[in-house]
């Protein structure tokens, strides 16, 4: 009778592997789609209508990739973390959303230098964004327009900036 039954705890230990397997991997799909949602990726509704766009809080790497170095005399390690910040939030994409208080979505794009960016203000009042004295759009309320990004540089990271705000709202990574 020993046998017998410790041939049905066999498939009863086979049983509830199989079952813990099924469940830690439920949890690990959930998991990668809470991730996902909470990436800080831009979350835009399927009807056309520019007020439809959600600005998602920023993430802690966003926030990291937005603190960049106050001057080149930041010690190596400041400057190297930042840049790893831009990299894991950067997409590569040439169109940004503006909202209010020039909150932008997706915080670092990632684009090849001499290409144009279109800033989308979903915003009801204009917003002026800035990448330095020279190079600045101005974009209406509830409209869009268009720079050309080239700084004649290979791969480096610019910081904008716009009217309403003293720190960076975003990051252009130059790929090369």
């Amino acid at each position: 009778m020993e046998t017998q039954s410790s041939g049905g705890d066999t498939v009863g230990k086979s049983v509830k592997f199989i079952l813990i397997i099924a469940v830690l991997a439920a949890i690990v799909v959930a998991f990668s789609l809470f991730q996902k949602q909470e990436s800080g990726q831009p979350s835009q509704n399927q009807n056309s209508d520019p007020n439809s766009f959600e600005f998602k809080p920023l993430t802690s790497d966003e926030q990291a990739a937005l603190n960049a170095p106050k001057s080149a005399s930041e010690p190596e390690e400041v400057v190297n973390a930042h840049a790893a910040a831009v990299r894991r939030v950067a997409v590569a994409t040439n169109t940004v959303n503006v909202g209010s208080g020039c909150r932008t979505s997706p915080t670092a794009v990632e684009i090849a230098n001499g290409t144009n960016i279109t800033f989308i203000n979903r915003d009801s009042v204009p917003h002026t964004i800035s990448f330095n004295a020279s190079k600045n759009v101005v974009i209406p309320a509830n409209d869009q327009a268009s720079i050309t990004v080239d700084f004649g540089e290979k791969t480096r990271i610019y910081g904008y900036g716009c009217e309403s705000s003293s720190s960076p709202i975003g990051m252009v990574l130059i790929a090369e």
